[in-house]
């Protein structure tokens, strides 16, 4: 069987699967410590009210997310990118690796 005919076969399976390993990322500690020590205070507090804006960080750095980074990156090199674009890949670091603009909608939410 080829691997395309398996995930055919086994949609549910996979996807079940893919959400149990995003929600231990997404619960684990370092991300929460993330979101509520560093990411929702910068939310509050963005100069633009209006604009809404993702900050994206693959799997493999999730986990190592070094908070001195964060400390440094965010209110100088994130706040001043966000400014022109509203789509941010970052490292461990929290350094950005892409900027893009991009329309948000629900549907890219669900894809990142």
């Amino acid at each position: 069987m080829d691997f395309k005919q398996f995930v055919q076969d086994n949609r549910l399976k996979i996807m079940e699967v893919l959400d149990s390993e995003r929600i231990d990322i997404v619960n684990s500690i370092p991300i929460k410590t993330l979101i509520s020590k560093y990411l929702q205070p910068f939310w509050r507090d963005r100069p633009n009210k209006q604009a809404f804006y993702m900050i994206k960080i693959h799997e493999e750095h999730a986990l190592k997310v070094s908070y001195a980074g964060v400390e440094d990156e965010l209110p100088t090199a994130i706040k001043e990118v966000l400014k022109t674009h509203n789509c941010l890949t970052v490292n461990a670091e929290f350094q950005i690796v892409d900027a893009e603009s991009v329309k948000i909608t629900e549907e890219l939410l669900r894809v990142c």
